[in-house]
């Protein structure tokens, strides 16, 4: 797979996980998921920084808003990318679980996990600030498909991967709260 396969793939996901080697290792998806990410990072950094300077040189000036906004420059495309791909690796660990809870993944956990790490460079798009809402839908999609292509499956099994998890932790979440709310803790 190079990195002109994944990145049409973006747009063409079927092809992107027709080719993709259930059998390599993570090492590469990752590159790709960080030079996705970075273009991305530096934008909100600036945006995000230049914010922060704004807001803090109208209502106190002086160094200590220039020195935070540029603290957030610094570390948003440090900390973003690493964030981000903590939360994908997990993702992945959790929809490979729910693959093998409905008799999926037969390809295994790092075909999982590259499939996940490919879906998730869709990312890429959050450059644009607005289109951050999509992305994660246009994520979902992906990974669907990809489950689908990789482990050679029919797709409710990548569907289920990717909508169980987030039952399962709404589902959670929403039981906390009413057990909170019956203890009277609310």
């Amino acid at each position: 797979l190079t990195w002109k396969d994944a990145l049409d793939g973006l747009t063409k996901p079927k092809a992107l996980f027709q080719a993709l080697d259930p059998g390599g290792g993570i090492g590469e998806p990752l590159k790709f998921l960080v030079a996705a990410l970075l273009p991305a990072c530096g934008v909100w950094a600036l945006l995000l920084g230049g914010l922060l300077g704004a807001v803090g040189l109208s209502e106190s000036g002086g160094a200590a808003a220039v020195g935070a906004a540029l603290g957030v420059m610094i570390a948003v495309p440090i900390f973003l990318p690493m964030i981000f791909l903590t939360v994908t690796l997990i993702g992945g660990l959790f929809h490979h679980l729910f693959l093998l809870l409905v008799g999926g993944g037969s390809k295994g956990l790092t075909a999982t996990l590259r499939t996940n790490i490919y879906g998730a460079g869709v990312a890429f798009w959050i450059i644009i600030p607005c289109v951050y809402y999509v992305v994660g839908y246009w994520q979902m999609a992906m990974n669907i498909i990809g489950y689908a292509e990789v482990h050679k499956e029919p797709h409710w099994k990548g569907i289920v991967a990717v909508i169980g998890p987030v039952c399962v932790c709404g589902g959670g979440y929403l039981a906390l709260m009413l057990a909170l709310g019956l203890a009277g803790e609310l």
